[in-house]
């Protein structure tokens, strides 16, 4: 089965109309409007397939296949990010900086 192709207009009415479904009319104050694809996302961020948050996590075991935040392979080279464990949403990148910060103490020693 083919997936139907869906373009960039089509996908900014479907979503201004669950917004206003939801009491939200944004379009009679809309002055410009932009909309980010897959494709945008992948260049301007270096994200795999325009996957900013990384592996998708659907099940509860999936969460624990994202990257970890110290690299196994590469000496004192650290992640922090939505595509780093625990994942992605604001309050989950900054935890994995505070996850950062906290293992680069432990490696190094406290800050003068």
């Amino acid at each position: 089965m083919e997936m139907e192709k869906i373009t960039k207009k089509e996908i900014q009415e479907r979503i201004f109309n669950q917004l206003q479904k939801k009491g939200l009319n944004i379009n009679n104050n809309l002055v410009e409007s932009i909309t980010i694809d897959q494709k945008i996302i992948a260049n301007r961020f270096n994200a795999f397939r325009g996957a900013l948050y990384g592996i998708a996590s659907n099940r509860k075991k999936d969460t624990f296949l994202r990257p970890y935040n110290k690299a196994k392979d590469i000496k004192n080279l650290f992640f922090a990010g939505g595509s780093t464990h625990p994942g992605g949403g604001s309050p989950m990148v900054v935890l994995s900086g505070r996850n950062v910060a906290q293992q680069i103490i432990k490696d190094f020693g406290s800050t003068p």
